[in-house]
């Protein structure tokens, strides 16, 4: 019924760093999908262009994202204050 052992997908498991700054991360880094082939692009923002981290004045970090061609979120990872919330 429960057909042990069973493995497990850890690639969208989400994760935090807590150092200083924290650093967030989901998914598959860049590293491993160079390493894997895998076609992606990035993007990335910078925290002092979006809103809430102007507001708490906390605009030191960036927001990291690999996305595949079709669309699909691959990796994120977000080093910076408060990540781990």
């Amino acid at each position: 019924m429960l057909r042990l052992p069973r493995k497990s997908d850890y690639t969208k498991v989400p994760w935090c760093t807590y150092t200083d700054p924290e650093v967030a991360s989901v998914g598959l880094n860049e590293k491993r999908a160079k390493a894997a082939g895998v076609e992606y692009r990035t993007l990335e923002a910078a925290f002092r262009d979006v809103d809430r981290a102007l507001a708490e004045g906390e605009t030191g970090g960036k927001i990291k994202v690999l996305i595949s061609p079709s669309g699909v979120l691959l990796d994120a990872r977000s080093p910076g204050i408060m990540q781990g919330n």
